[in-house]
Formats: structure tokens, sequence, C-alpha cells
């Protein structure tokens, strides 16, 4: 839109200063010399005085559209962001994040999803794309800058970075194209929050996968 309305502002700028070049030749071509050299002194004024308004007009104009148009982007993202965050708690991704845990509690031991994804029902597979398609979305989101970051990190990342140490990093093949998604998407939760902060949230998110662990390998014992 902006660059249309540069050509636009040209095209009318060039056609008017010709029509006016050609109505000013044609009014003084019979007057005498110095009537000439007046009348296009002030021809001259007086083009320029108005060229010059015309440009200060349109870059005022240019100016306030890009303030305009900044401000919709930003309330874009931010509206955006929160969808996001009402997503993850509405009760579908809620219910679905609960039985993905339990299904990934019940094979914690596996090495990755290959080795029980196939015999799932479908039932039982749906809430693990479900999961799964929400960080892969969020992630592309990130990518292509359609939310507001600050608060992106402020109300996802501890339960991405919860689910990315707990189960994520554990059970999702390398050679999936989610996992590269995730992977990005850890790598840029990383970045984003200091160094203690992301540390005590994988901490506390290993801290519990191992105790799952020992409690799945106390059971097999028994």
């Amino acid at each position: 839109m902006p660059k249309f309305r540069t050509i636009a502002f040209i095209a009318t700028t060039a056609l008017t200063l010709i029509i006016v070049i050609v109505v000013i030749y044609s009014a003084i071509h019979n007057l005498t010399p110095d009537k000439k050299a007046e009348l296009l002194f002030t021809f001259v004024s007086n083009i320029f005085g108005t060229i010059i308004g015309a440009l200060l007009a349109y870059f005022i104009v240019l100016s306030q559209f890009k303030v305009q148009s900044d401000a919709e982007t930003k309330k874009n993202r931010v509206d955006i962001t929160f969808s996001f965050h009402e997503e993850l708690i509405s009760v579908e991704v809620s219910q679905a994040r609960s039985e993905t845990a339990k299904i990934f509690a019940v094979h914690i031991t596996s090495s990755n999803l290959s080795e029980f994804y196939s015999s799932l029902s479908e039932d039982e597979k749906r809430p693990i794309r479900l999961v799964l398609s929400f960080f892969r979305r969020l992630q592309l989101a990130v990518e292509y800058s359609r939310i507001d970051e600050k608060i992106a990190v402020n109300l996802l990342s501890g339960e991405f970075i919860e689910w990315y140490h707990k189960w994520l990093d554990h059970l999702v093949p390398e050679r999936w194209t989610t996992r590269v998604q995730i992977d990005k998407l850890n790598e840029w939760m990383k970045q984003s929050l200091s160094k203690a902060e992301y540390e005590q949230m994988k901490n506390d998110a290993l801290e519990s996968r191992h105790r799952l662990l020992a409690k799945a390998n106390k059971d097999v014992v028994n």
C-alpha cells in the first residue's frame, strides 16, 4: 500500500507539472521579455512552494500511516499471543496434555515414540498430536514474528520447558519434522530467559522425570 501511494503521488505530481508548464508556455508566448521574466519567476517560486508543501503533506501522511500500521501490527501480535495462552489452558488442550502425560508416563522407559506410537489406538494418538501441534504452531508463530515475544515468554515458557525436558526431548524422534520445530522453540526460550530462570525450569522438569523413571523401574523390579 505505501509503495502504491508513492507511485500515485509521483505520477500525479508529474502530470500536474506538465499541464501547468503547457498552460504557462501558452500564456506567455506573446508577452514581452520583461513580462515573461517576471511571470516565469513568479511561476517558479509558486511551483516550488507547491511541490515542497505537497511533499511535506505526503510525508506527514506516510508517517502517520506507518505509526498506525505499527500499532495495528503490535496489537495483532499481542492478540495472537493471548490466543495461544487461551488455547493452552482451554478444556480441550488441558485434557489433551493430561492424557498425553499419562501415556508418556506409562512408556517413560522407551527410547522414543516410534517404539510404541503405532501400537496406540486412534483415541490415544489424538491428544499426543494435539499437544505436539500446539508447540509446533507456537514455534512457527515465533519464527515468523507473529507474536509478542515478551508476553509469550511470560505466559508460555514454563509449560513448554517442563514438557520439553520432561517428555519431548526424550520421546520425540529426531527424524520427525516436529522435533526440529520444538528444538528451535527450546533454543528460543533459552535465549529469551535468563540462564538462572531457564536452568531452574529445566532442573525442575528433569527432577520430575527422574522420579517417574525411578517409580517405573521399581515397578518393573517388583
